[in-house]
């Protein structure tokens, strides 16, 4: 797996930086949890026992997003770097949880 990994997304109207970088061998997973109240979120796993929000841009494209950084994740075994970008999918990237 990749040592970072690097998502590029639109910047929103709060100032959001628009990229956000993670530790990837820390990633455990990363999917889409359906609670009933915000379809429009994937969450990504940490192994620290941290979670991060990832509000997407509407429900459709919410497998499309979780698809694409597990392809980013497993694209470049042993790399330093691999990048994603799911511009205008996403709006931000929240931590949830601290560890």
């Amino acid at each position: 797996m990749s040592q970072r990994l690097v998502i590029n997304y639109q910047q929103d109207d709060e100032g959001q930086p628009p990229k956000t970088v993670f530790n990837a061998d820390e990633i455990l997973r990363v999917v889409f949890v359906p609670d009933g109240l915000d379809d429009n979120a994937v969450r990504i796993y940490t192994a620290a026992g941290n979670y991060f929000g990832v509000s997407c841009s509407s429900p459709e494209v919410v497998f499309s997003v979780v698809e694409r950084i597990n392809n980013a994740l497993t694209s470049n075994p042993g790399g330093r770097v691999v990048e994603v970008q799911l511009g205008a999918d996403i709006f931000a990237i929240s931590p949830m949880i601290s560890g």
